[in-house]
């Protein structure tokens, strides 16, 4: 084999090489492109199920703080600047242990409150942090209609909220802060501040239930929840979606 055609050979190998990597780079490329869309949506399906396995956590909290307090779930503190919602209440059966004060601030933590879709970070402060995307539902706090226990008469007991996501505000996702006074969006209420509703999850807001079941629901008509059940009256009638069923 003379020096030409080895050379010849040489080239086209080289030649062949460059096209055979620019095709599977161009390959690589078309794939993602394809599949990043499906990558992000698994990824905010993730979190979403994450939050809810959080507030379900919370839920057994609750649970477990009604079992030694003759069934009564957290209730509405009398005094309302006292650092005594339901958050603090239910934080030694939730795995919360603060640390001691530091500078006169307790720290510890709090991811367990926290919402990882969330544009706030957990902060090692819980006086002052932004690091609770939760509140509990005010009717249950303030034993609306007698909703305030775990357990009651009511037929659809076991559907009524207790637990649910919230924001400062959808334009900046923010959540509120971790163990703080009830001015802090430590309690969502259907009759005012609608807007503190957290739709995070590409619309939709997580809650759990009297039973522990979780669920997401949209907005919905009332901008309420299509799927929340706030509380039963005393007649049977429960509140869903801006109307009364029975």
């Amino acid at each position: 084999m003379n020096f030409w055609t080895k050379h010849y050979r040489k080239k086209r190998i080289t030649k062949f090489t460059i096209l055979e990597l620019l095709i599977v780079i161009s390959i690589i490329i078309i794939l993602m492109a394809l599949l990043l869309p499906g990558l992000k949506s698994a990824k905010e399906t993730a979190k979403q199920i994450s939050c809810l396995n959080k507030l379900k956590q919370l839920g057994m909290g609750m649970s477990y703080y009604a079992n030694d307090n003759n069934s009564w779930l957290p209730r509405y503190p009398s005094d309302a600047t006292a650092r005594d919602c339901w958050d603090t209440r239910i934080k030694d059966y939730v795995g919360y242990v603060p640390f001691p004060k530091v500078g006169g601030m307790y720290s510890g933590s709090s991811s367990i409150f926290h919402c990882p879709s969330s544009r706030e970070l957990v902060a090692a402060d819980c006086t002052d942090c932004r690091s609770r995307g939760y509140a509990m539902s005010i009717n249950i706090a303030t034993d609306t209609y007698g909703n305030g226990r775990l357990y009651t008469p009511y037929k659809y007991n076991s559907s009524v909220m207790i637990l649910g996501e919230i924001w400062q505000s959808a334009s900046t996702n923010r959540e509120y802060a971790l163990l703080g006074f009830c001015g802090n969006g430590e309690y969502l209420s259907y009759s005012s501040s609608p807007e503190r509703f957290a739709w995070r999850h590409r619309g939709r807001m997580n809650f759990i239930r009297k039973d522990i079941s979780g669920d997401a629901s949209k907005a919905g008509a009332s901008s309420y929840g299509e799927n929340i059940v706030w509380l039963i009256r005393t007649d049977g009638l429960y509140y869903k979606d801006g109307s009364w069923y029975d």
